[in-house]
């Protein structure tokens, strides 16, 4: 299983970098939109065969989980990372304008660094939800024996992320000088 998610991944990317070089070429944007929309696709391929994987009788293990969490954050930050690759890669190839930067600090900052924390929550969520799913189909005896684990990983990545997110750029609010503004 572990193979196959490395076989997932970097099909991901080569399917990635192709969508990003065809969607520039003219008269082939369609094409490059039908290879992005590929990409969840891929994920969800990854989480069958996990399914069947556990199926078949093979131990619960790391590779089934991330299948799960590559649906869960592609779901809810795919969507996002795509258009912020895309418009890097036209800035890049294409001549397009540089693409503006996110705000580092203010309240700007601070909103968006919530709103990608909150997403992250539900990507989560539905990242367990799928385990749960996944641990179900197996018909071994010790199949939740790993659930603890895993639920304390997603718990301490979500606190890091609190941490390292909203509350690094509350602080960074806080600590910013009156009357001037920094860039």
């Amino acid at each position: 299983m572990a193979l196959t998610i490395l076989c997932g991944e970097a099909a991901f990317w080569l399917l990635l970098a192709s969508a990003l070089a065809v969607r520039r070429r003219p008269g082939r944007r369609r094409l490059g939109a039908g290879l992005l929309l590929a990409l969840p696709a891929l994920d969800a391929l990854l989480l069958a065969l996990a399914a069947i994987d556990l199926r078949s009788g093979n131990p619960p293990g790391a590779a089934h989980a991330l299948a799960a969490i590559y649906v869960g954050f592609t779901s809810m930050l795919g969507r996002r990372a795509m258009a912020g690759a895309d418009r890097w890669f036209a800035h890049r190839f294409a001549q397009a304008p540089r693409p503006a930067r996110a705000a580092s600090r203010g309240w700007a900052a601070v909103r968006r660094e919530f709103a990608l924390w909150t997403r992250g929550i539900a990507a989560w969520a539905i990242a367990g939800g799928l385990g749960g799913a996944l641990l179900a189909c197996s018909s071994r005896a010790d199949r939740f024996e790993q659930g603890p684990l895993w639920l304390g990983f997603s718990l301490s990545s979500i606190v890091a992320w609190f941490a390292f997110g909203p509350l690094w750029s509350l602080l960074l609010l806080q600590r910013a000088p009156r009357g001037r503004h920094r860039r």
